[in-house]
């Protein structure tokens, strides 16, 4: 038995006895490691290098708030008075009232939806009443002003 290990069969014995080439570069006339001559930015004489007036290492005269969890940005409201009801007290209970009874509608016929204030159906049906009650605001106020309410006494009829 051999114990001499084996060289891989990719390599033959002819090359494992013959010894690597070696090649030599040489280096072309004129061959620089340097930076290229068109690479090279163009400079315009006189060059005036860039000097500070005055520079301190004092901390900053002004303070910015702190960014971090739940620390932003204050939002910043402004309260003119209050503003005129949109929705006349009396279209408001009629439309407050009709949505009330078809919220009721909508939750038997289908007793799976789960009906949101802000869900398309029942903002659909709002404005479907604001039309009918000649009245053209934004769906915020109907929100506000119809949906909210009535949501309450849907799901608080004793008040």
């Amino acid at each position: 038995m051999d114990d001499k290990p084996k060289p891989p069969p990719s390599i033959s014995s002819a090359s494992a006895t013959t010894p690597p080439v070696v090649h030599e570069l040489s280096a072309a006339p004129g061959y620089t490691l340097g930076a290229l001559d068109f690479a090279k930015p163009t400079l315009t004489s006189p060059v005036t290098p860039l000097q500070a007036q005055g520079y301190t290492l004092a901390p900053l005269t002004f303070s910015a708030p702190g960014w971090g969890i739940g620390i932003g940005c204050p939002r910043v409201s402004v309260d003119l008075g209050g503003r005129p009801p949109d929705i006349s007290a009396d279209a408001k209970e009629r439309m407050i009232a009709a949505l009330v009874i078809r919220l009721t509608q909508m939750q038997t016929e289908r007793p799976s939806r789960t009906l949101y204030r802000n869900s398309k159906v029942v903002m659909d049906c709002v404005e479907e009443l604001a039309r009918k009650e000649k009245i053209t605001v934004s769906n915020r106020t109907l929100r506000e002003q119809i949906v909210n309410p009535a949501f309450e006494r849907w799901k608080n009829p004793e008040q």
